[in-house]
């Protein structure tokens, strides 16, 4: 059963229910491959997401690309970050400088 993804990419998975779609070792965001050996396997997490197909969900991987959040301090696209209750998103490197 092929689906699209937010972002615009066409999947193709396995139905394992009326409205959920396995789409296995592919990134639910932008379906690029993050299986083992594709250098996307290391900082994978497990993650569904809406398709664009009305009431049909992606079951599969977010890749690390696809979790990159942007510091409100330094601008960066970063990983690993944290949320400060009055600015937002704040990266591990900028989060003692709050």
């Amino acid at each position: 059963m092929k689906a699209t993804t937010q972002s615009g990419a066409v999947v193709e998975g396995k139905a394992i229910t009326r409205c959920t779609v396995d789409i296995g070792e592919t990134c639910v965001e932008c379906g690029k491959a993050c299986d083992f050996g594709t250098g996307l396997f290391v900082n994978r997490i497990p993650a569904e997401l809406p398709a664009q197909e009305y009431g049909t969900t992606l079951d599969g991987y977010l890749c690390a690309e696809c979790q990159l959040e942007v510091c409100v301090l330094c601008l960066k696209k970063v990983l690993d970050w944290s949320m400060d209750p009055s600015l937002g998103v704040v990266c591990d490197d900028c989060g003692g400088e709050v």
